[in-house]
């Protein structure tokens, strides 16, 4: 059991001296790129890349960047950051009364939890800039969210997808998407 508690055991050593300041090898990148991106181990084409010590030449970098985030193991990277960053567990201890708010079922509460999930995969996708954030012109939306936020003429097909907002719309931005809204709330109704 001392070895399951060895701090050799639980964390990635790499070679340091405090006061130098060094690039990372190929490896180091690889593994470190992984880790942000994947929640996980490099897979073999991102190590065979490292190991020919290409990972480093920036096109390469930006192509296994690209692969990395494309890749279903992104999913990962796409649902922490964006339920970290926005403490979206709380969305789940908001207490709100179903007698006020008709729409609040066990459906709209999965879709309106992966909605900030797909808005933010959207934007790096498509390397959209981070003003979207505050106030964009459409939203990653579901059939649900487009009944809810009354969108179903500008929604077609299943799942998730960026619906384009109409120009007098209140929606864009995170601020308007029901899991940042129940969060936010005083929690007394």
């Amino acid at each position: 059991s001392i070895i399951l508690a060895s701090p050799s055991f639980l964390y990635l050593n790499e070679p340091s001296n405090a006061d130098e300041s060094r690039q990372l090898s190929d490896r180091e990148l690889a593994v470190r790129m992984a880790y942000f991106l994947w929640s996980g181990p490099p897979d073999e084409e991102l190590m065979r890349v490292a190991a020919d010590r290409s990972l480093l030449d920036e096109a390469i970098l930006l192509e296994q960047t690209e692969r990395m985030l494309s890749h279903p193991r992104a999913k990962e990277f796409y649902e922490g950051f964006i339920s970290q960053w926005m403490h979206l567990k709380r969305f789940h201890s908001v207490g709100l009364s179903s007698r006020f708010l008709l729409h609040y079922t066990d459906g709209y509460i999965l879709s309106a939890k992966q909605e900030p999930v797909e808005f933010f995969k959207t934007l790096v996708e498509e390397n959209l800039p981070s003003s979207n954030l505050i106030d964009s012109d459409f939203v990653t939306i579901d059939g649900l969210l487009a009944a809810k936020y009354g969108l179903t003429d500008h929604y077609t097909g299943d799942g998730f997808q960026k619906v384009s907002l109409p120009a007098d719309s209140p929606r864009g931005g995170l601020i308007t998407q029901g899991a940042f809204l129940a969060i936010g709330t005083m929690n007394n109704r």
